[in-house]
């Protein structure tokens, strides 16, 4: 009877290992911020998206997921190598044109004065 009991037990704790789900968090690789509603989406048609708290989990089997969110780069991940934490990069920002000006401007002026003198030294033609 001690076997018997010992056998259920083994069966239904693989059981609950084939049908563990996987539980995973999605930040924001920049500062460490939980990101909600990122999707994620299984390379066999299965899809979730995170909470408030960034977390997400799948119950169903997958190889690759895709996660994405508007404002971060998209990343694939296996399932081999899902770790606890997924950080997603933001995408680059460009800003205009900045200048620099340093402490020590002794010199500025005498260009300044050099580029106005080139552009009175340079012809125009004339518009037809």
């Amino acid at each position: 009877m001690k076997k018997i009991i010992f056998l259920m037990i083994t069966l239904l704790s693989m059981a609950s290992m084939v049908y563990a789900q996987k539980t995973c968090v999605i930040a924001s690789a920049e500062d460490h911020v939980p990101i909600r509603e990122a999707l994620i989406h299984t390379n066999n048609n299965h899809w979730a998206r995170t909470d408030y708290r960034g977390y997400w989990n799948m119950r169903y089997q997958f190889d690759s997921a895709t996660v994405s969110k508007p404002g971060y780069i998209k990343a694939t991940i296996r399932y081999q190598e899902l770790p606890d934490t997924v950080f997603l990069l933001p995408e680059a920002k460009q800003i205009g044109e900045v200048t620099v000006w340093g402490k020590n401007q002794e010199h500025i002026k005498e260009m300044q004065d050099n580029i106005q003198q080139k552009v009175n030294e340079t012809p125009t033609s004339p518009r037809a």
